[in-house]
């Protein structure tokens, strides 16, 4: 979040061709993330109080680089977008965004799959219903 408060550049990519917002849609849980969950389970609050505060920062810096002029179809090596990393991460609170800012739920990727066939495929219902209304 420094960065993009310094006005980094949130077009440039990597080796993969991949940018900035290419990451934000791909973050899950990490494994560290998961282990703390399971461990703090039987104090269920504090699990599910951790598990929402990681789903509040991911959808912040979403928002942070999306309010940039971040290329909201930048396709990856892949061909995949951030539309379609955040359909396979399942993150129902982040495709809003992207949809939002007229991310193209029609862009295939190199599997020749949308991010709705992606949302089909791994039977995502409300994903599903997300895109079919963009």
């Amino acid at each position: 979040m420094y960065l993009l408060e310094k006005k980094a550049d949130v077009s440039l990519r990597n080796k993969k061709k991949r940018t900035s917002l290419h990451y934000a849609a791909k973050r899950t849980f990490t494994f560290l993330d998961y282990l703390m969950i399971i461990i703090l389970m039987p104090v269920l609050l504090i699990g599910l109080l951790i598990m929402e505060e990681k789903f509040r920062k991911n959808v912040t810096l979403m928002q942070l680089l999306l309010s940039t002029t971040v290329d909201i179809n930048a396709t990856d090596n892949k061909r995949n977008t951030a539309l379609h990393y955040a359909c396979q991460g399942k993150s129902s609170r982040v495709i809003p965004l992207l949809l939002e800012k007229h991310a193209d739920p029609s862009i295939k990727n190199n599997d020749g799959e949308t991010p709705l066939d992606i949302a089909k495929r791994l039977k995502f219902k409300k994903i599903v219903q997300m895109l079919k209304k963009a």
